[in-house]
């Protein structure tokens, strides 16, 4: 499979969800807080952006874990390459209802 994902990639997108959420929620400091400090605000605030941001993250990460798991694939058989599809429709329309959420 040619889809290269570094760490430094994975990092870069869920800070990108998480930041994105924090200004939205006009939470302090942001540049001088780690991702799980703003995370764990935004849990704490109570906000409906949480559940969006945590579906969105979970959905995210179940795609990363699948393309890290068959990095060294060449082919998938149907039942793979459904399991995929899902994960990318899951991801795709997950990031998409938080970005119309924040976006509002």
């Amino acid at each position: 499979m040619n889809i290269y994902l570094t760490q430094a990639d994975i990092n870069e997108t869920i800070r990108l969800g998480i930041i994105s959420v924090s200004k939205k929620l006009n939470i302090e400091d942001i540049d001088w807080k780690s991702s799980n400090e703003l995370y764990e605000e935004i849990r704490l605030s109570g906000h409906p952006y949480f559940s969006l941001l945590d579906n969105y993250l979970i959905n995210y990460m179940a795609w990363v874990t699948f393309i890290i798991d068959n990095k060294d694939r060449e082919e998938f058989n149907y039942d793979e390459t459904e399991k995929l599809s899902k994960l990318i429709e899951n991801r795709n329309s997950t990031r998409l209802n938080l970005k119309k959420a924040i976006m509002a």
